[in-house]
């Protein structure tokens, strides 16, 4: 996660929404198998780390799991991310329980917000640092 980002991520959680249980950082999410030809352990590990997509964060509320994309300032781009990340973690993670993903932002691009709430992401934009 970029520096900047991090802040946003050390304001979110003294704030009053980052009510969950726990949290997991830098989480792999594999986006398809190895080529055939990659057999030994140490490089299918190291095959996976380098093709693999990583969540900022996944909270666990209870039983229930929640994506969350960190930001500086949200995009078309965090809205796609977001929900590719979605789509990859209930496939490769079937038997848990998901949320909607969540984006946590200190600010949004222009014309950004009203796609994210039609995709059903929740957002929390955190007020500016004083």
């Amino acid at each position: 996660m970029p520096w900047t980002d991090y802040q946003i991520w050390q304001r979110f959680l003294l704030s009053s929404s980052a009510l969950f249980d726990s949290y997991s950082y830098d989480v792999l999410l594999s986006i398809g198998a190895p080529p055939a030809s990659v057999a030994d352990p140490a490089m299918l590990r190291m095959w996976r780390e380098n093709t693999s997509k990583r969540m900022d964060a996944v909270a666990r509320k209870g039983d229930v799991l929640t994506i969350i994309e960190v930001r500086e300032l949200a995009t078309w781009q965090t809205i796609g991310q977001v929900l590719g990340y979605q789509t990859l973690a209930e496939r490769e993670f079937a038997d848990e329980h998901w949320s909607r993903p969540m984006i946590v932002t200190g600010g949004i691009a222009a014309g950004v917000e009203p796609a994210i709430h039609a995709q059903h992401i929740t957002l929390i934009v955190l007020p500016p640092e004083h």
